[in-house]
C-alpha cells in the first residue's frame, strides 16, 4: 500500500485565489487543489480527485510536484 502524501501548503488562501486568476485555465485545478488543501476542505487524493474531477494520479503527481518545487514545478 502507498503512503499517504502529506503537504503543507506555504501560500496563503487570498495569493492562491490571485494565482488561480493570474495563471491559464489548464493550471486551474492544480491551484485549486492548493486551495481546497489549504481551506481544509480535504488532503485525500480520493476526495480531492473526485472533487476535481480528475484521476487519483493526477492528484498524486500533483502533489508531488508541488513537495519537489513549489509553486514553480505546479505551474509546468
Amino acid at each position: 500500500m502507498a503512503s499517504k502524501i502529506k503537504i503543507t501548503v506555504i501560500e496563503n488562501l487570498p495569493e492562491l485565489k490571485r494565482l488561480f486568476h493570474k495563471h491559464p485555465v489548464h493550471l486551474h485545478s492544480r491551484i485549486q487543489m492548493l486551495y481546497l488543501i489549504k481551506s481544509g476542505f480535504s488532503d485525500s487524493t480520493k476526495v480531492l480527485g473526485k472533487h476535481l474531477l480528475v484521476g487519483s494520479r493526477a492528484i498524486q503527481r500533483w502533489k508531488n510536484d508541488y513537495l519537489s518545487g513549489g509553486m514553480e514545478a505546479v505551474e509546468i
